[in-house]
């Protein structure tokens, strides 16, 4: 069970003393496959990283679980849009940015299953030199020893690498 959609569940999988729910959308996925760009550019030991107990592989982005258990993960990317000024004019429409964070978990599944999906298409204004937005988005998972998690988006370029305003991250909550 990706995520915790039955406190029935929850209560034969362990022994919670503090009250639980996390409901979920019942519909139906359109499609398997991961989408948008992986985001690779992590930091894992300078600044504000911190790395306890989980390990992280740079060559896939991802983060690999090492004791199952139930997480909450969590995840924000930054995206800045800069007008171009050679393109700016009377006649130049708005621009329009689609940006979508999907965090996924690879496990022994021949396809990453998507855990969970933010976004919002921004038009940003033809005078504005720059935009700014950021999408955040955590969840409660029950996650297995070896599970990796990534993230992807659309519009990678946009993304703001700052680790104040991009960053990744799990910590087990059981």
């Amino acid at each position: 069970m990706l995520l915790l959609t039955s406190l029935a569940f929850v209560q034969a999988s362990l022994t919670l003393t503090v009250p639980l729910v996390n409901l979920a959308g019942c519909g139906v996925s359109l499609a398997q496959q991961v989408r948008g760009e992986l985001i690779k550019a992590w930091e894992s030991v300078d600044g504000s990283a911190l790395l306890r107990h989980m390990s992280y592989e740079p060559a896939t982005a991802s983060l690999r679980v090492l004791r199952p258990g139930l997480y909450y993960v969590y995840a924000q990317v930054y995206f800045r849009y800069r007008q171009d000024k050679r393109r700016r004019g009377l006649h130049s429409p708005k621009p329009r940015h689609h940006m979508v964070q999907y965090l996924y978990k690879k496990n022994s599944y021949p396809e990453p299953l998507l855990l969970a999906k933010g976004g919002q298409t921004k038009c940003w204004s033809q005078d504005v030199d720059y935009g700014l937005y950021s999408i955040y988005q955590g969840g409660v998972f029950h996650l297995q020893m070896n599970d990796r998690l990534f993230l992807s988006v659309t519009n990678a370029s946009l993304i703001d690498h700052n680790q104040e305003s991009s960053f990744f991250g799990a910590f087990q909550i059981d």
